[in-house]
């Protein structure tokens, strides 16, 4: 549980610092009074089903381009009586309608908490590979990192399997996963305790085969001079160069400069190429966490965004984005998402890129208007060269009036949407938090 109880921990940090202002006043900067042109699309809806009664949290969407739907993925406390927390799915149409009844992922023999997903689809063999924390063995390996790969028509394929190797026996977990569709491969990305007394906490990857079996060995990614805690690892497929950019929140500097965002590149063979190198400019010598980071396959390079307190005590929490070529190189300067008027706290961004226009929506929790809609989840069109394309906007919609938490996105190249989900805590009294998502024209 000492993995889990570290983000809790963290998540209760965020929440804090997103309330910090709700003293403040009634309304914030940008509150209803403000008018905004906004691209979403249809109403917001519930996607986790009528048995998921008592908190669903940790979610997690990916587009299936064959069948042009989602399947969103959540840690669901259904069961907590007698199996823990749960990883369960439940697919979703590009019209935004759920498709038939959300689903458990996480096998017979998951009877600890399970939590913090991830998923990727496989385009060749049309199915996803769903990966979260683990807690089954914790006794006696602390949490590991599992998967399952789950069928195109929402059925699980296979058994879950662990991901994390013989040599991760402290705890592993907050994992992320992106496929590879060159070598037709996923990498599962984590953080590791294995060295924590002499490195701290360390990012470590596997490849895992399209059958759902580990391929080689697992291997550290945070370079030797990451010697502090490395968390939050994410991961993204660079097509055109045909390797993975990993990106983590590193701790190496925490005196001069607190939490930075690192990254490496990684091989199709799983090998680090060159050395890990800092993402967060010069000027961000306060905290930066949970990055996100988004393959642009026109311009042949990332974009990574992240959560930045360097302007905290005038704007509180900002999102902050980079542009990262595919040789590992800072394509132009770090440069502010979230807007002047946002000056609330705004925090745990999500990226996707949209290849029909050649730009992102980048999302996040916001809590400008605290004190009357509780968090909401905004966001905001982005160019390729990094240049707000509008105004930023409100995802969530007029009913989401409590809590809103850790957003994700995925973009939908046949409709020309992306689908962003989240927890939502507008029924606490009577189901706990659910995911709900809406749609957002591209």
């Amino acid at each position: 549980m000492r993995r889990e109880t570290r983000v809790l921990a963290s998540v209760a940090i965020v929440a804090l610092l997103l309330g910090l202002a709700a003293g403040a006043g009634a309304e914030g900067p940008g509150g209803p009074a403000a008018t905004r042109v906004s691209p979403t699309v249809g109403a917001d809806f519930r996607v986790s089903g009528p048995g998921a009664t008592s908190g669903e949290n940790w979610g997690a969407v990916a587009w299936n381009g064959t069948a042009n739907e989602y399947l969103v993925v959540w840690s669901d406390s259904r069961n907590e009586a007698t199996r823990g927390s749960d990883i369960y799915g439940r697919r979703v149409s590009a019209a935004g309608a759920p498709l038939g009844a959300d689903f458990r992922i996480s096998g017979p023999g998951a009877t600890a908490d399970d939590w913090y997903t991830a998923v990727a689809w496989n385009g060749t063999a049309n199915e996803y590979l769903v990966v979260w924390t683990d807690e089954r063995k914790e006794s006696t390996r602390g949490s590991d990192v599992y998967g399952r790969r789950v069928s195109a028509a929402g059925a699980t394929v296979g058994a879950d399997f662990r991901i994390s190797g013989p040599g991760a026996t402290r705890d592993d977990g907050v994992p992320d996963v992106a496929w590879n569709g060159t070598a037709n491969q996923y990498l599962v990305v984590w953080a590791d305790f294995r060295s924590e007394s002499t490195r701290g906490e360390d990012i470590y990857g596997r490849r895992v085969s399209a059958a759902g079996a580990p391929v080689g060995a697992d291997f550290r990614i945070s370079g030797p001079a990451a010697t502090a805690d490395d968390w939050y690892p994410v991961v993204a497929w660079g097509a055109t160069a045909n390797q993975y950019l990993v990106v983590w929140t590193d701790r190496r500097n925490e005196a001069t400069r607190g939490g930075e965002i690192y990254g490496r590149r990684v091989s199709a063979a799983g090998a680090a190429m060159g050395l890990d190198f800092r993402v967060s400019g010069a000027g961000a010598t306060s905290n930066e966490d949970w990055p996100s980071v988004a393959w642009n396959g026109t311009d042949n390079e990332y974009l990574v965004v992240w959560q930045d307190e360097r302007d905290s005590t005038t704007r509180g929490l900002d999102i902050y984005g980079q542009r990262v070529s595919a040789a590992g190189a800072m394509a132009g300067a770090e440069f502010r998402i979230s807007s002047p008027g946002a000056t609330w706290n705004e925090g745990v961004p999500a990226v996707a890129w949209n290849s029909r226009a050649n730009r992102y929506l980048v999302v996040w929790d916001d809590d400008r208007d605290m004190a009357t809609r509780g968090w909401d989840v905004y966001g905001r069109r982005m160019s390729a060269a990094g240049v707000a394309a509008g105004a930023e906007f409100r995802i969530s919609g007029p009913g989401a009036t409590a809590d809103e938490w850790k957003p994700a996105v995925a973009w939908n190249g046949t409709a020309g949407q992306y689908l962003v989900v989240r927890a939502d805590d507008r029924d606490e009294l009577t189901r706990g938090w659910d995911i709900y998502a809406r749609r957002v024209a591209g």
